[in-house]
């Protein structure tokens, strides 16, 4: 990170609706590692993303249905999602 870059002041979570590649955009106010905790409904962890201010989850080959997303830094939960992927 170049350090005449501003960090962002919160943790922001938003996606990207109706497209075969949705973006999970994650800011951090650190820059410190994120991780992105993918659940299916009926609660099985099916991925984890690591990497550091912007994710992304490529759903092709994800089956339909409803997802929950947890986002983590610094060891604890700082933003959730719920999204449906339909194919």
């Amino acid at each position: 990170m170049n350090e005449n870059e501003l960090l962002p002041a919160h943790y922001t979570l938003r996606m990207r609706w109706f497209a075969y590649t949705d973006r999970i955009q994650f800011i951090v106010p650190t820059d410190r590692p994120v991780e992105l905790e993918v659940y299916s409904v009926d609660g099985r962890k099916i991925r984890i993303i690591r990497g550091k201010w912007r994710l992304t989850l490529v759903t092709t080959n994800m089956k339909s249905g409803i997802y929950f997303a947890l986002a983590k830094s610094n060891g604890r939960t700082v933003g959730k999602v719920k999204f449906i992927v339909v194919h």
